[in-house]
């Protein structure tokens, strides 16, 4: 087991370097950056759509159940992600979509793969 650990933090390594040799920023930066312009973007639907009285904001990959389209984008390394609003009535609101490296999905929401998450509003902060 130690040695698949030690083979992943080098390739975390050797990725990032390339990533930031590449881009001037390194992964964590990338994802950081993603993360805070999806929740501007989430507070700014949900400030416009108050009246839906949404109670929880989920995530998840939205091609999760075509097993054809989520294996063609784990070749390309890159999900399709939803967040989403949550109602009383626990009706689905979509509220932004987006195409991501899955890399930086998975390190920012590992429970992705299991299936959607959950977060409560204050978690969004």
């Amino acid at each position: 087991m130690w040695d698949k650990i030690i083979e992943a933090a080098i390739a975390l390594f050797i990725a990032d370097k390339i990533v930031k040799e590449t881009t001037d920023k390194h992964i964590h930066e990338h994802v950081f950056g993603w993360w805070c312009d999806l929740r501007e973007n989430v507070k700014n639907w949900l400030h416009a759509n108050s009246s839906l009285g949404i109670q929880q904001v989920g995530v998840t990959v939205l091609d999760h159940l075509d097993r054809l389209a989520v294996e063609g984008k784990r070749v390309a390394d890159k999900v399709t992600l939803e967040v989403f609003g949550e109602d009383a009535s626990k009706r689905r609101h979509s509220i932004i979509t987006r195409e991501v490296p899955l890399e930086e999905a998975m390190e920012k929401f590992p429970s992705l793969r299991q299936g959607p998450i959950m977060m409560k509003m204050q978690d969004l902060s």
